[in-house]
């Protein structure tokens, strides 16, 4: 084992890019810089089953992997329009400011398939040379279902956002997570 580097502690400070194109040049790599973030969490999960035997007692003796599973969650500080019009799935310009705003109900409908509003999605480390980034390579962007907006003068309004990880058609990848110059060849078109 080798010795303790306390450089090497994950203090990831960083940003989220929508659709990054270019993973060699400066920040955002030819994407979408998402909002003023807060407390990003990046989530792995596997489903796996437990195989028991009835001669040992129901003990395990085997675990099936499954599936496995990539989320990220953010809270979104402010009301960005990029963000808003990525996270939501049906969101109009205002015709007087041309700022989003968020059209539930109408013509939205249930059923929809989150999939065709997928994306790459990027956390770009603030220090890239030394610090990991992680890329969903296709990720289906939602509002948090505990997501609640505070609409309080002591407080700051935020809105959860998930990112959820799904398969890339042509290579079956879901997330790399590495330096910026080694994922750099893993990026794909949507």
């Amino acid at each position: 084992m080798s010795a303790p580097d306390l450089t090497g502690l994950l203090y990831l400070p960083g940003e989220l890019v929508i659709s990054p194109t270019d993973l060699t040049i400066a920040f955002p790599h030819g994407g979408t810089r998402i909002g003023l973030l807060r407390d990003i969490v990046i989530r792995p999960g596997q489903a796996n089953t437990v195989v028991r035997t009835e001669e040992f007692g129901a003990e395990v003796v085997e675990i099936i992997e499954g599936g496995r599973e990539w989320i990220l969650a953010a809270a979104l500080r402010g009301y960005d329009d990029d963000a808003i019009r990525r996270v939501f799935p049906t969101t109009a310009v205002g015709a007087e400011t041309g700022r989003r705003v968020i059209t539930d109900g109408g013509d939205a409908r249930a059923g929809a398939r989150g999939s065709a509003r997928s994306v790459p999605l990027l956390f770009s480390p603030d220090d890239t040379g030394r610090r990991p980034a992680i890329l969903f390579h296709r990720a289906i962007p939602m509002v948090s279902e505990s997501a609640a907006l505070t609409l309080d003068l002591d407080m700051e309004g935020m809105i959860g956002v998930v990112f959820r990880a799904i398969r890339h058609g042509t290579s079956a990848r879901l997330v790399s997570v590495g330096h910026l110059r080694d994922i750099s060849g893993r990026l794909e078109a949507p």
